[in-house]
């Protein structure tokens, strides 16, 4: 068994999950770029907006989990491109909402045809039962991801009496 002091990268779980999400995600924003002239910042809104939904900047930032900048590059990008469109909120006038225009629906139903795609190719390695194991656990670390939030391991409280670093 290796020593706890050393990083093994093949078992570490989040580098292997950073790289099957990074491998996944350049090969759709190649294909999102090629077909339908936005990245994965964009898609990520259009998927979050949906055919039917309308959201404000905050909503989307939080929904896509991506912070309000880069949310509103991206809403600024499909708006030019006319796949969005935008209007004040009757009930705060400070806030805009955003909705997927007819070109917008359209763009987002032909991506999410092709995500399917994608993921049907990415699992036909799982059985129907490990698929359905596999959503479980993501859901079981997502949850615990959240924690990570507020954990500090270079703490004092963290480290071993040993591992003090001089200046």
């Amino acid at each position: 068994m290796p020593s706890r002091d050393i990083l093994v990268l093949e078992d570490y779980l989040p580098y292997r999950l950073a790289l099957l999400s990074g491998q996944i995600g350049l090969t759709g924003a190649r294909l999102y770029r090629q077909y339908f002239g936005f990245g994965l910042r964009e898609w990520r809104i259009v998927a979050v907006l949906g055919p039917e939904d309308e959201r404000s900047l905050s909503d989307l930032s939080r929904l896509a989990k991506i912070d309000t900048g880069t949310a509103t590059r991206a809403l600024a990008t499909l708006y030019e491109n006319g796949m969005v469109e935008k209007r004040d909120d009757g009930d705060d006038q400070r806030k805009v909402l955003f909705k997927l225009a007819e070109k917008g629906i359209e763009t987002y139903k032909r991506v999410v045809a092709g995500a399917l795609e994608r993921e049907a190719l990415l699992t036909e390695a799982l059985s129907a039962k490990d698929r359905k194991e596999l959503l479980r656990l993501l859901e079981l670390l997502e949850m615990q991801a959240l924690k990570l939030e507020t954990f500090d391991p270079y703490a004092a409280d963290h480290l071993p009496s040993d591992s003090t670093v001089s200046s």
